[in-house]
């Protein structure tokens, strides 16, 4: 027998994976802020993934809407990129923090991942696939917050 993890019990567990990371972090049980910001990056990254699966196969979504949701995903990926991409120069170069530059690509992740889940839920017609889409956005807020306790924007 064959058992199914269906797509809401997968997101519902990337949200629950999320938030004990936000919490441990928070906690400050995971090294320095750079590193802290980077596990919470890679979550951003994951829940993203995670979203773009999602947001391909949910039956409860029209081509228009997919398209529309995979593009502003695409968009946050970006902005997540170059938010990593700052933290890990600032780790090369010994931890010598460049606080402007990292709080700047941090507001244009924050922006871009609010632009997602205003649009996004504007995009999707079903209520299930509001409600799929809200579960993975809780997890990507999760790990917003823990980067804006180390950076505030």
């Amino acid at each position: 027998m064959v058992t199914r993890i269906t797509l809401k019990a997968r997101l519902g567990a990337l949200a629950c994976l999320g938030a004990m990371a936000a919490v441990c972090m928070a906690a400050g049980s995971c090294g320095t802020d750079l590193h802290k910001a980077e596990v919470a990056s890679a979550g951003i990254a994951a829940s993203l993934s995670t979203a773009a699966t999602g947001n391909h196969n949910d039956p409860f979504e029209s081509p228009e809407e997919r398209t529309a949701v995979a593009n502003y995903i695409l968009e946050v990926a970006a902005a997540n990129d170059n938010f990593l991409g700052v933290l890990k120069v600032s780790e090369a170069q010994g931890g010598t923090v460049n606080v402007p530059l990292i709080e700047t690509a941090f507001s244009k992740l924050l922006n871009t991942v609010n632009n997602l889940n205003a649009q996004g839920i504007l995009k999707l017609k079903s209520p299930q696939a509001q409600a799929d889409f809200s579960i993975v956005m809780s997890s990507v807020q999760a790990s917003l917050a823990a980067i804006e306790i180390i950076y505030p924007p």
